[in-house]
């Protein structure tokens, strides 16, 4: 089974959504922030959430949530807001902000440091900004910052990221069970 977290009216074809709004195509409607969702535990092989884990209140029980629900090695993709966007702060329900490294909070090799019982490997992260047409942030194209943030990530957050706004964070993850 693949899962659509939060999907909202743009459910992914071929998944099974949930939602805390019953709108056409949700299959379970759910309030997201309250555990355990009504899913079996280790039911699912890939889960998509993109734009509703910023809007959750507790990311760690999220996160939680979503690796007991997968399969061993089972995926998750995550888009959130880059913490420099301005869809970051001008949308108030949004609870958090993310950087590059949010997630790096959930490795294997992190348990030591962040006690807990379940963990995940990173795949991939990137970051996506604003296209082309988008007149005032057309300097991060014209100039390879886009390349720069690429390559050199921790860099461009550290020292360009208010400069040259990214839009999103895109994170695959694989659930180590």
């Amino acid at each position: 089974m693949k899962l659509d977290v939060g999907c909202g009216p743009q459910k992914h074809a071929g998944y099974l959504g949930i939602d805390i709004t019953s709108y056409p195509g949700v299959d379970i409607v759910h309030d997201l922030n309250v555990f355990p969702w009504p899913v079996d535990s280790s039911s699912v092989e890939r889960i998509e959430i993109r734009n509703c884990l910023e809007h959750l209140n507790n990311t760690v029980l999220v996160v939680k949530e979503m690796h007991r629900i997968l399969r061993p090695g089972g995926e998750v993709f995550i888009e959130v807001p880059h913490f420099s966007s301005h869809d970051t702060y001008i949308d108030v329900t949004h609870t958090r902000s993310f950087s590059l490294l949010s997630f790096d909070y959930f490795r294997p090799d992190r348990a030591a440091t962040f006690p807990r019982d379940f963990s995940f490997e990173i795949i991939s992260r990137h970051l996506d900004f604003w296209p082309l047409g988008a007149s005032a942030f057309k300097p991060a194209h014209l100039l390879g910052v886009q390349l720069i943030a690429k390559h050199h990530p921790f860099f461009y957050e550290r020292f360009l990221a208010y400069i040259f706004t990214a839009r999103s964070i895109h994170f695959l993850l694989k659930a180590c069970k």
